[in-house]
């Protein structure tokens, strides 16, 4: 099935995510209609989710009759993927790529790695996957084997790349909260290639204020020490941008004011002047339900309109 067709599949995010247990239902669905037959890409991606939602965190609180079956679907998908994996080769694993689903793309590489596919895979096929699209580095860089595998290659593509810099920053100096899946860098990358780096996207037109102040006030640690002059050279091309950014704008005035007020006419009230925003919520409608968690959840989808009916978080926040 390729990417076009608008199928929603099931996608495993993390053990906690609110869409486990909606995607976890389906998976069972599926599972028990799986064949002995030649599936296609999106298919085995599927199936690799399917085997991340059977983990025992997940199936603890299952029960016993349901983990089994989810344990002995878990050694069919397994042996299914390992079949349709053998077929990979150089070349046809640029085909395969193209046709996937872009929320399966990180999953194609776990699959490239755990089921070590990326043995059969030459250094030029790699080289020319990375070519063809600077995103690929995202989801690479979680996987040891891979990383290891193309050291040298995955070296000079970070020493090109725009927003190598934004991937050194994220991993070594933002907080990482939840289910933080961490970056694997290439051994032979030094500390004077990630000074490079950061030194070319200062002095790039894409340089983010944000990640500049990251920069100037990084704390050296085993894995990134950056050089003063690199510090320097950070602070300098923020104040540059602040000074543009401010210069003959003082800045704009917004508001965001959220009340809970008694006997209101509506559930929720709004009023909205230009970029002052005032939300007015009946706090007797609230404390009348308190006790019911099917409507306090649905709270947040209806009232609060925090995620969707999928637990997805709204966009537009």
């Amino acid at each position: 099935m390729k990417s076009g067709d608008n199928v929603e599949r099931v996608k495993f995010y993390s053990n906690g995510d609110m869409t486990t247990s909606y995607n976890f239902n389906k998976a069972i669905d599926i599972v028990k209609i799986i064949k002995d037959k030649d599936y296609a890409m999106n298919d085995i991606l599927e199936f690799y989710n399917i085997l991340k939602l059977f983990n025992p965190e997940v199936l603890k609180n299952t029960k016993e009759d349901i983990k089994y079956f989810c344990n002995e679907s878990s050694n069919k998908i397994n042996k299914i993927i390992g079949k349709f994996c053998s077929k990979i080769s150089n070349d046809n694993i640029e085909e395969y790529l193209d046709d996937i689903e872009p929320s399966y793309i990180e999953d194609f590489f776990e699959v490239l790695d755990k089921y070590k596919v990326y043995e059969k895979i030459s250094d030029d096929v790699f080289s020319q996957i990375l070519e063809k699209n600077d995103v690929y580095l995202h989801f690479i860089l979680h996987n040891k084997n891979i990383v290891h595998t193309y050291d040298k290659i995955l070296r000079e593509k970070l020493l090109k790349y725009t927003d190598s810099a934004v991937l050194l920053l994220d991993e070594y100096e933002t907080d990482h909260l939840g289910n933080y899946s961490h970056r694997i860098f290439p051994k032979s990358l030094t500390d004077e290639d990630k000074n490079k780096i950061l030194k070319n996207y200062i002095n790039s037109e894409f340089a983010n204020l944000n990640y500049l102040r990251l920069i100037v006030n990084f704390q050296a640690t085993s894995e990134l020490n950056i050089d003063d002059k690199i510090k320097l050279i950070a602070k300098k091309k923020a104040e540059e941008q602040e000074k543009k950014l401010f210069k003959n704008n003082p800045g704009i005035e917004m508001s965001t004011l959220v009340l809970f007020k008694e006997n209101q006419q509506e559930t929720v009230e709004f009023n909205i002047k230009g970029q002052n925003w005032e939300f007015a919520y009946d706090i007797n409608w609230i404390k009348q339900n308190i006790d019911d968690n099917s409507t306090l959840l649905n709270n947040f989808i209806y009232l609060f309109e925090y995620v969707d009916r999928l637990s997805n978080l709204n966009k537009y926040l």
